[in-house]
């Protein structure tokens, strides 16, 4: 008796798990809501648990357990390649996606960056690409050049007099303002001699979009090096943002810069996003994404 059991749990003990294994998984793919590849490898997985307890009862033909055991084993190797290769992909589309929002948001720091640097210097807000374009390229913007810190102390009573021209009590650390004034008195202290603030007219994009950390910050996003000519386009699509200006209450110019990005937050969803930053129904120049 005992010799008999310990033969069928020999035969049937490895079979038996298999089965087992695969009605759990099985079972699993279809109560969790898995993806159709996941649901099919499962039932492939199954079928080849039964089909292998057949074959050890030995009540079925060799012949056509072999050709079906080949053709479910063909069938869940290709499931589970499919099954991996749809994960990865999935993986990669998140990444590109990742990216090319950061590159979006970016993009239209940067534009609101320029916009507001034209109206600073003409008034208003460039009204086309093409004048966009033209003013970046050529552009110039304030640098302030500071050589020295301001002093960890408080002005002396004639440091007082010579910047208020009053007698004022001198209560508070001395300020950068104080600190400049005094650099250039005649009787200049010690400890400004050397301090200067000098405001330069520099090339915009030199400055602001090719330095060194700016730049860097870039590369570490994955969103490659600045280029001018990119801005106007929405990334990984051939459209441009739509550019819209306009005079509000007051003469108050006004902006709004934004498209439609050419892939979705969720993969195979049809629900398309916007991005933009500004507004035409008031004095707001705020992003969608902040």
């Amino acid at each position: 008796m005992t010799s008999n059991i310990s033969v069928l749990l020999k035969k049937y003990a490895v079979p038996a798990i298999f089965i087992l294994l695969g009605f759990v998984i099985l079972i699993y793919g279809f109560k969790t809501n898995q993806d159709g590849l996941f649901k099919l490898s499962s039932v492939f997985l199954f079928a080849a648990a039964i089909l292998s307890f057949m074959y050890s009862s030995g009540k079925f033909k060799a012949g056509l357990i072999n050709i079906l055991g080949v053709s479910t084993g063909i069938g869940a190797v290709f499931t589970i390649y499919m099954s991996f290769k749809s994960v990865s992909d999935s993986q990669k589309y998140n990444i590109s996606y990742k990216i090319m929002r950061l590159e979006a948001e970016q993009n239209l720091s940067d534009i609101r960056f320029i916009q507001k640097l034209h109206l600073n210097q003409n008034k208003k807000y460039a009204g086309t690409w093409d004048e966009f374009l033209t003013f970046a390229k050529g552009a110039t913007m304030d640098y302030v050049k500071s050589v020295g810190t301001v002093p960890a102390r408080k002005m002396t009573a004639s440091e007082s007099q010579y910047v208020y021209k009053d007698n004022r009590p001198v209560d508070k650390s001395m300020t950068e303002m104080e600190a400049l004034t005094l650099s250039k008195w005649s009787n200049v202290p010690a400890d400004l001699k050397s301090f200067s603030r000098d405001t330069l007219q520099v090339n915009l994009i030199k400055t602001k979009f090719e330095s060194g950390s700016y730049t860097e910050a870039r590369m570490i996003a994955g969103i490659g090096k600045f280029d001018v000519e990119k801005l106007p386009f929405i990334p990984l699509a051939k459209t441009k943002w739509n550019l819209e200006t306009k005079l509000g209450a007051d003469n108050v110019p006004l902006i709004r810069v934004g498209g439609t990005l050419p892939m979705t937050k969720v993969e195979g969803s049809k629900a398309k996003e916007e991005i933009w930053f500004g507004t035409l129904s008031g004095n707001d120049t705020g992003g969608s994404w902040e």
